[in-house]
C-alpha cells in the first residue's frame, strides 16, 4: 500500500500518534499494566513504562510542519502479506529490504518505520483505515523520501557476536 498523498500521511501520523497516547494511558492503568505483566512479563512492560512518557512527548511535536513518524516524507510504504503470520512478516521484511536497497541505488532516502508497524499490528481499526486486507498481516513500513543528510563513511557499529558451530555429529 502506497500513501502519496501529504493529507493522507498526515492522517496516519495522527492516528498512529493517538495510538501510542492510548498505550501510554493503559500502562498508567495498573488494572491493565499487571496482567499484561503477567501475560508477557514484567520486564517488558515496565520498560514500555518507563519510555512511554518521553516518546508520547516527542510524538506530540507534531503539527503542519513538523512530522515525528515520517520526517515530511513524501510517501510512505506498508508491506502486507497472507499467510502464516511469521511467514508475513518475513516476507515483508524482505521485499523491504529490496525495496530499501533499491532506493538508495537510485538516491532516494528511507526509514524504516518501527512506530508505525507496532500500531499498525496492534490496531484492527488503524488497518481497516489503510485498507490492509482481512488475512494479510503488516510487515513493515517504509518511508520513503530525498535524504536531508548524505553519509561519506560508514557509522561505527558494535562488533558483530556471531557463533561458530563446528560439525559435530547430531545424536539420535
Amino acid at each position: 500500500i502506497v500513501l502519496d498523498n501529504p493529507k493522507t500521511i498526515r492522517t496516519l501520523r495522527d492516528l498512529v500518534i493517538a495510538e501510542y497516547r492510548k498505550i501510554a494511558r493503559l500502562l498508567k492503568n495498573p488494572l491493565f499494566w499487571i496482567p499484561t505483566g503477567m501475560i508477557e512479563g514484567f520486564e517488558l512492560v515496565n520498560k514500555y513504562r518507563r519510555r512511554i512518557g518521553s516518546l508520547v512527548t516527542h510524538l506530540n511535536q507534531a503539527s503542519d510542519t513538523v512530522d515525528p513518524i515520517f520526517y515530511n516524507a513524501p510517501a510512505v510504504v506498508v508491506l502486507s502479506a497472507s499467510g502464516h503470520r511469521a511467514m508475513a512478516s518475513a516476507s515483508c521484511n524482505l521485499a523491504a529490504m529490496q525495496l530499501l536497497l533499491a532506493a538508495d541505488s537510485v538516491g532516494m532516502g528511507t526509514c524504516y518505520n518501527g512506530y508505525t508497524l507496532a500500531a499498525l499490528t496492534r490496531s484492527r481499526k488503524l488497518r481497516r483505515w489503510a485498507e490492509i486486507p482481512k488475512g494479510y498481516f503488516p510487515g513493515a513500513v517504509i518511508a520513503l523520501g530525498h535524504p536531508d543528510v548524505s553519509f561519506h563513511s560508514v557509522p561505527s557499529r558494535r562488533s558483530p557476536r556471531i557463533i561458530w558451530k563446528d560439525d559435530a555429529p547430531i545424536s539420535t
